[in-house]
C-alpha cells in the first residue's frame, strides 16, 4: 500500500518528487499508473516507456479511486478536483494540455526511466508483449514487412501483432526527447 506521506496533489512543475522519501525502493521500481479519460495519450506514451498504466476512457471517478487504491497505482489526471474530493494522496495533476508535455512532466516528476522497458507493453491494452514467430503469423503481416523483418511481439490480451517498423525511430526518438529535458 502507498504510504503517507505521498502528496503528489501540487507538486511545482520544475521539481523531482523524491519518492524514494516516500516509498520503499522495491515500489519506485515498480511504479503503476491509471490514467483518467483527461490524459489518455499520455496513457499510451507511459506505456510505450514500459509503465503499467491503466487507462478507462469511461469511468466513474469512485470506480477509479477504488481501483486505484487496490491496485496500488498511482492516479494521473489533469482534474484538480479529484484529489480534494476523495482525499487523494496517490494522485499527480498534470498542468499541460498537450501529451508531449504531460508526457514530459511525468517523466521529470518521478524520473521515469523510459529506455530500458521501453516497447515492452501494448499500447491498446497495457499487457507485457511476448515473442511472436514470424512464421505463426504470415497471414496477419503485410508481405513486404513479413520481407523486410524478423522479430515480431504479440499482445497476448488483444492479440495486435508488433515489429520494429518505421515507426520504431520515431518513437524511440520521442522516448530519447522526454528524457533529455527531464
Amino acid at each position: 500500500m502507498l504510504t503517507a506521506p505521498f502528496a503528489l496533489t501540487r507538486p511545482c512543475p520544475d521539481e523531482k518528487i523524491k519518492l524514494s522519501n516516500f516509498l520503499s525502493e522495491e515500489i519506485v521500481g515498480m511504479l503503476k499508473f491509471l490514467a483518467d479519460d483527461m490524459v489518455g495519450k499520455l496513457a499510451r506514451r507511459l506505456r510505450l516507456a514500459g509503465y503499467d498504466t491503466l487507462y478507462f476512457k469511461h469511468i466513474d471517478d469512485g470506480q477509479m479511486v477504488t481501483r486505484a487504491r487496490a491496485e496500488e497505482r498511482i492516479i494521473v489526471t489533469r482534474d484538480r478536483k479529484l484529489a480534494d474530493k476523495f482525499h487523494l494522496e496517490n494522485v499527480y495533476i498534470v498542468g499541460s494540455e498537450v501529451p508531449a508535455e504531460q508526457f514530459r512532466q511525468v517523466v521529470k516528476a518521478f524520473d521515469l526511466d523510459v529506455k530500458s522497458e521501453a516497447f515492452s507493453r501494448c499500447l491498446e491494452c497495457n499487457e507485457l508483449l511476448v515473442p511472436a514467430k514470424k512464421e505463426d503469423h504470415k497471414a496477419e503481416i503485410p508481405p513486404r514487412v513479413y520481407r523486410l523483418h524478423n522479430t515480431f511481439f504479440r499482445c497476448p490480451g488483444c492479440k495486435k501483432l508488433y515489429w520494429r517498423g518505421s515507426h520504431y525511430a520515431r518513437l524511440k526518438e520521442m522516448l530519447s526527447a522526454s528524457e533529455g529535458e527531464s
